[in-house]
């Protein structure tokens, strides 16, 4: 199965986007390729801001796209490729907008999922993941940072408020949308 430190959830600490958790563990992982295949917005692999910058992105993701996290040997960086309606491989477009994820301590937890623009690192772009729920469901100390974050409204890099509500995909149209410690399931 997929590699134990590639489980669990994954704050985007610092993304400028409005999207905040993701986990993995919702792709299909072949070990052979070291590839795993997540639909962009899938069912419970994403979560988006509820303001409209976050339904712009679930929406404009969703129907369109797969992004396919291509591992070196033992799994210290992976490359992000999209891919059209899970087909097409978008490979022109890694010269635009290249995405990679480098391992940043000994054990998976942190990553630096950096951006880049015409081969530059784009630091406006690129930003920290770091694990706040394992492997077996416990959470971590950044758990904690993470909803301070989310509840102070902090301002992340001149543009963006995190929503202290968010939405999270679990099937076509159903979403459970956390605020605080209360959950609501909303089918559309």
């Amino acid at each position: 199965g997929l590699p134990r430190k590639l489980q669990g959830v994954y704050w985007m600490r610092n993304n400028p986007g409005p999207d905040t958790l993701v986990s993995l563990e919702s792709g299909s992982f072949d070990a052979g390729s070291r590839r795993i295949f997540v639909k962009c917005g899938g069912p419970y692999n994403w979560s988006f801001d509820t303001n409209v910058w976050g339904w712009i992105l679930y929406f404009t993701l969703r129907p369109l796209f797969y992004l396919s996290f291509e591992f070196n040997e033992d799994y210290t960086f992976g490359d992000m490729v999209f891919y059209l309606f899970g087909v097409v491989r978008l490979a022109c477009v890694r010269h635009l907008l290249g995405l990679v994820m480098v391992q940043a301590d000994a054990t998976g937890d942190v990553w630096e999922r950096n951006t880049y623009t015409f081969t530059q690192r784009w630091p406006f772009g690129s930003y920290s993941l770091t694990k706040v729920i394992d492997a077996s469901g416990q959470k971590l100390p950044a758990f904690q940072e993470m909803l301070q974050e989310v509840h102070t409204q902090q301002v992340i890099k001149d543009i963006r408020v995190v929503t202290p509500t968010q939405f999270v995909p679990t099937a076509l149209h159903t979403f459970r949308v956390a605020s605080g410690h209360q959950l609501l399931q909303i089918d559309v």
